[in-house]
């Protein structure tokens, strides 16, 4: 049965109704999302809803960090260099790597994605277009229906 569901599209299991930020947004908005909503991870789109990037709640960590309060070798750590220390919009704090799916992709690949990127969020587009998004809880969902059925 899990064989089964594994080849099922992505398309099956995404979320239609689902947040987005645009990158002029203040990082407020984004906080009030990730309260509102109970997710980790929000992807930021441009005027034509193309995905540029995505908020994720661990990133916002960042602009709590008071470098005063830092050693010389945690400011010079890669994944400390260039933060803005008081980011006022989502453009400031989001992360421009991102990973994409297709309608047509499998599950059993948004789940090897999901693994090999520590993600638990995925956004779905279509002809550049985002049109849903698949979160871990989805798939694992979606298993949990079908072994209850075997």
């Amino acid at each position: 049965m899990i064989t089964k569901v594994a080849e099922e599209p992505v398309k099956d299991i995404m979320e239609t109704d689902f947040p987005t930020l645009k990158p002029k947004d203040p990082v407020e908005r984004a906080l009030e999302l990730f309260k509102q909503k109970d997710i980790r991870t929000i992807a930021v789109v441009n005027k034509e809803e193309e995905v540029i990037g995505e908020v994720d709640k661990r990133a916002l960590l960042k602009i709590t960090i008071n470098p005063e309060t830092l050693s010389e070798q945690e400011i010079t750590n890669d994944r400390l260099l260039g933060i803005s220390f008081m980011p006022k919009t989502v453009e400031e704090v989001m992360e421009k790597h991102l990973i994409e799916l297709k309608t047509t992709d499998t599950i059993s690949h948004a789940a090897k994605v999901m693994y090999r990127e520590s993600a638990t969020v995925l956004p779905v587009v279509d002809k550049n277009k985002i049109v849903g998004v698949v979160y871990e809880e989805g798939i694992l969902n979606k298993v949990r229906e079908q072994t209850a059925k075997a």
